[in-house]
């Protein structure tokens, strides 16, 4: 079978696949959302600014004793969205890192219901922070993957924003967007196989 494109549709998004002799462009798994959990879920962010909310942040989940140096993850991120500002669409943005400030992966969700100020006049809303340590770079990627099709679901969103408090956010996350993420990863592997 000769090289050709084939889309999968989902309820985030259309799945890019190439077939033929290479395999996926890339695969999709599950890291973020799984790792999504009462410490490390900020309801409402009380920072004003770009720079006030990673603080924050970095502040709320020091205690999982994951973070070896809460200063130089900040400056990393910071660092790193002054070369190029992650900001995905839906005011979603994902302040990421490689940094060895990290033990081992580290995930948050935040959120600003009135919105921070970012760059270029856009706003943040919803906050996907990630920092990895060297070591796992490709877990970054795999997140990075993963959190692009969550920020494409207006619903999961709109939900997250009506949400009254953490349990609310993470049964979002959980038990109505998990399925989903399962169902598209079977998916996947089942053209995998077929194409392979």
């Amino acid at each position: 079978m000769g090289s050709q494109e084939h889309f999968l549709d989902t309820s985030y998004s259309k799945v890019y696949i190439l077939t033929g002799k290479s395999r996926f462009s890339r695969g999709f798994v599950m890291i973020y959302t799984k790792l999504l959990n009462e410490d490390n879920v900020i309801v409402e962010l009380r920072g004003k600014s770009f720079e006030d909310a990673i603080r924050e942040i970095i502040s709320y989940i020091e205690e999982t004793g994951k973070i070896k140096d809460p200063e130089k993850l900040y400056n990393d991120i910071i660092e790193r969205e002054k070369i190029s500002p992650t900001i995905l669409e839906n005011n979603a943005v994902m302040p990421h890192a490689c940094t060895k400030a990290v033990s081992e992966k580290v995930v948050a969700f935040a959120r600003s219901r009135a919105g921070i100020p970012i760059v270029d006049g856009k706003y943040g809303k919803f906050f996907f922070f990630v920092a990895v340590p060297p070591h796992e770079r490709k877990k970054l990627f795999d997140m990075m993957s993963e959190i692009n099709y969550l920020v494409k679901d207006k619903e999961l969103l709109g939900e997250i924003l009506a949400a009254r408090n953490i349990d609310d956010i993470l049964y979002a996350f959980h038990e109505k967007r998990m399925p989903l993420l399962l169902e598209l990863r079977r998916k996947l592997v089942r053209l995998q196989k077929a194409f392979a």
